[in-house]
């Protein structure tokens, strides 16, 4: 467990394989249960996690700590929505969205960084559906009172990249763009990106525990535990350290 701040290792859990009925997939779970239940139990208040989509540790966490919020890696959501996208406009009618692609990917990112509720990110987040129709303001605000793109007014003489798509040529294109942007499956998840999270720094920690932990070694199970902790010591005293930079 990483303190989301200041980056610190909290604890850590190793587990050997026989105390999941040798079943991989159910380490991650099990050793979760066990670090957020060591930080609890030290009357360490936790207020929010940040994990990826697990199934098994969003099921813990709604069944037995409903009072922490649970966040997701809004990397992986921007991820499957570029792959969403991209499905698309494999259509040939489609291709004409290709431009678009990552403007759109980087607006849910933004979404996310600007609402501080659903309502918030609906509305900033339907708003792209307008924007490539060169449609900047809209009537409908979901109660929030933003009914235009937040972005500075556009100068009409500038040459652009991109085409503006129509919303009769292009009626098409727009529904089934609109099936994505509006999927009632993603939007229900929407409440976990909201804080704007990543899990990359716990990622970077885990190619440290390589470094001392390799995997082309065999390991006792206190001999990885120790070797674990190892590696938390070290990334612990060097966190603050300042990043190394080059004369430029």
């Amino acid at each position: 467990m990483m303190e989301y701040d200041s980056k610190k290792i909290l604890t850590l859990r190793t587990l050997d394989k026989r105390s999941t009925d040798r079943k991989s997939t159910n380490m991650e779970k099990v050793g979760f249960e066990q670090a957020i239940q060591e930080l609890t139990d030290n009357n360490i208040a936790v207020e929010e996690v940040v994990t990826d989509a697990h199934l098994g540790i969003g099921s813990i966490m709604k069944k037995k700590y409903p009072e922490i919020k649970h966040s997701h890696d809004i990397w992986h959501a921007a991820k499957n929505l570029g792959k969403r996208l991209g499905k698309i406009v494999k259509k040939k009618a489609n291709q004409i969205l290709i431009p678009w692609l990552k403007d759109i990917v980087n607006h849910f990112w933004f979404a996310c960084s600007k609402a501080d509720s659903y309502e918030e990110f609906l509305s900033i987040w339907r708003g792209v559906l307008h924007h490539i129709t060169n449609k900047h303001e809209w009537i409908q605000s979901q109660g929030t009172g933003i009914n235009g793109c937040l972005h500075d007014p556009l100068d009409k003489n500038e040459v652009r990249e991109k085409p503006w798509l129509s919303t009769s040529d292009h009626a098409r294109v727009l529904q089934d763009l609109s099936a994505v942007i509006l999927d009632k499956r993603f939007l229900s998840k929407v409440s976990y990106y909201l804080n704007y999270r990543t899990t990359a720094d716990i990622e970077v920690f885990h190619q440290l525990i390589l470094m001392y932990c390799a995997k082309r070694f065999a390991y006792t199970p206190p001999v990885y535990r120790i070797r674990n902790l190892l590696a938390a010591i070290d990334h612990n005293y060097h966190s603050n350290r300042p990043l190394k930079t080059n004369k430029d």
